[in-house]
């Protein structure tokens, strides 16, 4: 019937929007939250808002609340929600002025009326875009792809043991649990207090007080090893003889040698064995593989990648022990070594600066390569401060951006040579990151692979070479290397 609301499904970013709105931020936070600035957010948070109707906008809470029991309609083309007028209730918003003739040549664009409301008229330097989260996302002509990422919780469920069961390990076993359908059914440790400890805390059923127990379990299909550097390789290669596979955090040994070592072993026994480098097997990654593949950018000139914490030596031991192969590094720059390993291919040339710990490992490293194209990447980490945790990759057509921290759930913007926004990608789920590369892990096995297409082996040999030349340039050895 026209004129009539008719029933209707939210998008993906509306059902953010919705959640936000009801956690208590205001439209203002919550613009900033999704489109990175609140003037940038303004023009899209209105347009969701007038599709939605007026009380989706002066009253959030109550109007998600009701959508969720099935009690909303969509706003009605031309109309106002009469009935929520009649019952004495005014939009805070005044109506605004009208605005002046766009001249040519200026930054402000045209006034655009947001959908039938005039009272919700904004502007906006940006042309009005689609959404970045639906397979027919475009901005102009230019499209930005979809992440292709299977949900993890499609993954086939695969029992799971958990070598040290620290800090890393909880958040690892923490996301299993909220976002996949694996199943964590022993953890080990040296103190079987503290094995039992963590088992407790996650509903484990077996808690041992040594490693070699873990990988005695015949329930365990896979071990995740959650150790400091130091002790990868050893634990791995106990758990491959053990014939169990493995999923190896990063970084994934001391040094290429020991990488080579532990590579060998897992394809002479045949089992699968993939590095934990979880930035790998995001969604957001997908999209910038997708964006290159695809030559969006043009041809790759430059790219940058940065991950600095401000490390305290008192809280974080482990990484200002040389014994444990502590350091910047390992711990934070895989992080960009990995990602220009991606973007850029195998590296022609490396230079690095930077300087060491009283203790003797690495505390700051900037970090220049090239490829045989020519296109640079500038890299840097440190133990020093805390710095943006930024990349971005530059083109001769385009730039992508990607928030901080960007080895994480981020935003991630096309950007074009004369600045203008092209196209946008924003996460739907930034927590528990780290059960895609469980899934990707459970899918390969579940196969019958023996490694990763999103990370090979080859792969993460070439970036522990990398990592051993910045750290031969920096003076850095470990004990017993």
């Amino acid at each position: 019937m026209p004129g009539r609301a008719q029933p209707f499904a939210l998008t993906a970013r509306e059902t953010e929007v919705g959640r936000l709105l009801s956690g208590g931020l205001t439209n203002r936070e919550a613009a900033a939250r999704l489109f990175g600035t609140p003037a940038s957010g303004g023009f899209h948070l209105g347009s969701i808002h007038g599709r939605l109707g007026v009380r989706a906008r002066h009253e959030p809470r109550r109007w998600w609340a009701d959508h969720r029991e099935g009690r909303t309609r969509g706003a009605r083309p031309g109309a106002r929600n009469a009935r929520w007028r009649r019952a004495g209730n005014r939009p805070r918003t005044p109506a605004p002025r009208t605005a002046a003739p766009h001249r040519r040549g200026s930054d402000a664009a045209p006034a655009t009326p947001c959908m039938s409301r005039p009272y919700l008229l904004k502007w906006s330097p940006m042309p009005q875009t689609r959404r970045a989260d639906g397979p027919a996302d475009r901005v102009g002509r230019r499209p930005l792809p979809a992440p292709r990422t299977p949900s993890p919780r499609d993954a086939p469920p695969l029992h799971w043991g958990v070598i040290a069961p620290g800090g890393i390990a909880a958040s690892f076993v923490g996301a299993l649990r909220a976002h996949t359908e694996q199943r964590v059914v022993a953890v080990g440790s040296r103190d079987a207090g503290r094995s039992r400890a963590f088992a407790d805390r996650f509903g484990i059923p077996a808690a041992y007080g040594s490693y070699a127990e873990v990988l005695d379990d015949v329930r365990v299909d896979i071990v995740y090893i959650a150790s400091p550097h130091s002790e990868h390789c050893a634990q791995a290669l106990q758990a491959i003889e053990a014939g169990k596979h493995v999923l190896v955090e990063k970084s994934f040994t001391r040094n290429a040698r020991e990488a080579e070592q532990l590579i060998r072993a897992a394809r002479d026994q045949g089992v699968f064995c993939m590095e934990a480098m979880w930035m790998r097997f995001l969604p957001h990654i997908d999209i910038v593989r997708q964006v290159l593949d695809l030559g969006l950018l043009g041809e790759v000139r430059t790219m940058t990648a940065d991950h600095g914490q401000c490390m305290d030596p008192a809280t974080a031991h482990r990484l200002f022990a040389p014994e444990l192969a502590g350091g910047a590094l390992l711990d934070l720059g895989v992080y960009p070594v990995s990602f220009a390993s991606m973007v850029l291919g195998p590296f022609a040339t490396l230079t690095t600066v930077g300087d060491t710990t009283p203790t003797g490992v690495d505390a700051q490293a900037s970090v220049v390569v090239t490829n045989d194209a020519g296109a640079h990447g500038v890299l840097h980490t440190t133990l020093h401060v805390r710095t943006p945790t930024t990349a971005s990759i530059s083109g001769t057509r385009a730039r992508l951006e990607i928030e901080g921290a960007f080895y994480a759930p981020a935003t991630v913007r096309l950007i074009g040579r004369s600045n203008e926004l092209l196209g946008y990608h924003v996460p739907a789920q930034r927590e528990g990151g780290l059960c895609f590369e469980a899934a990707e892990a459970a899918r390969c096995v579940a196969a019958g692979r023996l490694e990763s297409d999103l990370m090979p082996l080859d792969e993460t040999l070439r970036v522990m070479r990398a990592l051993d030349r910045i750290r031969a340039d920096l003076g850095v050895t470990f004990p017993g290397e």
